[in-house]
């Protein structure tokens, strides 16, 4: 098992055949992303047999146009993401992996 050595933020879990397909489309995304600051709003728990310590983070509509561009880059690979990561609800309160209904599409991807 490895263990997650760099802190990131989770936008999308899901099933691909190839993930080698996802470089080239997530990277030109990044890329095309202005540096934003991410607020931390304390810490949380998913209690399970496996509990998972994470830190909450405030919503921002920067996080929301970082979701959209990179979700917008995910659908053009056909990568099936998991439910847990729909693309129109905000809960970043809650997990930094899931966009709002002002993040629809990838607006705000350029610089």
């Amino acid at each position: 098992m490895r263990a997650a050595v760099n802190p990131h933020v989770t936008y999308a879990v899901g099933v691909i055949d190839d993930p080698e397909r996802l470089r080239g489309p997530l990277t030109a995304a990044a890329a095309a992303l202005a540096p934003f600051t991410v607020e931390i709003d304390g810490p949380g728990v998913f209690e399970s047999a496996r509990p998972v310590l994470f830190l909450r983070v405030r919503p921002s509509r920067a996080l929301a146009r970082a979701y959209a561009c990179l979700r917008a880059a995910l659908e053009r690979t056909n990568m099936a993401i998991w439910p847990h990561y729909p693309a129109r609800r905000l809960d970043t309160a809650r997990h930094a992996g899931v966009a709002g209904p002002h993040a629809r599409g990838a607006a705000g991807c350029d610089r």
